[in-house]
């Protein structure tokens, strides 16, 4: 048995465990606890319980129902651009972490 593979190995699992939960520290601190991304999934959440409302009460017009629902997509793209910043920053950190 290769002692020296192992030991190589072990430090590749660890060096890639620290670079993720450093990237993904970092991107909760930065993205997920700020205020902008708290209200805007608050804000998705509220227009789907009005989309979900709407949808069950039978006074609502097409119209209605499908203006609402283009507000929740426009609420649920911009939080996904939140999401993508994440991504992007969780990444940048590994590779600047693993190709040092």
């Amino acid at each position: 048995m290769n002692y020296s593979v192992l030991g190589t190995a072990a430090v590749a699992m660890l060096a890639s465990t620290f670079s993720t939960l450093l990237g993904e520290g970092l991107s909760w601190l930065f993205v997920y606890r700020s205020d902008s991304y708290q209200r805007g999934q608050a804000l998705v959440e509220r227009l789907k319980a009005k989309v979900e409302k709407a949808k069950r009460e039978p006074g609502n017009s097409k119209k209605r129902i499908e203006t609402m629902e283009a507000e929740l997509d426009t609420a649920t793209r911009e939080q996904q651009m939140g999401k993508f910043k994440s991504t992007f920053f969780v990444g940048f950190i590994m590779i600047i972490f693993i190709t040092t």
